[in-house]
């Protein structure tokens, strides 16, 4: 994972004040008669929110809340097996 990150440029954020007043507007969905009350899920929703990022999941949660302001390229998966040998 760590070539990934450097070989892609990602940057890791922290989590910040900003991240958990987001965070603690967001409603909790109800999908499928179920809360959508995941803290992790949440807390990445927030953080993308909050920084304007575009989040890459293929989560089938999170497409709920783009309506809430979630920017996201979803159904993205990478098989981390075929990329790294190909990362010097």
């Amino acid at each position: 994972i760590a070539k990934l990150i450097e070989h892609y440029n990602f940057t890791i954020i922290n989590t910040e004040p900003k991240h958990i007043k987001t965070l603690e507007k967001l409603p909790i969905l109800h999908i499928s008669n179920k809360a959508h009350d995941d803290p992790f899920d949440r807390l990445l929703i927030s953080q993308a929110i909050s920084e304007k990022f575009t989040l890459i999941s293929a989560d089938k949660k999170f497409p709920y809340y783009t309506n809430l302001g979630l920017k996201l390229l979803e159904n993205w998966k990478i098989n981390c097996a075929e990329i790294i040998p190909n990362i010097k």
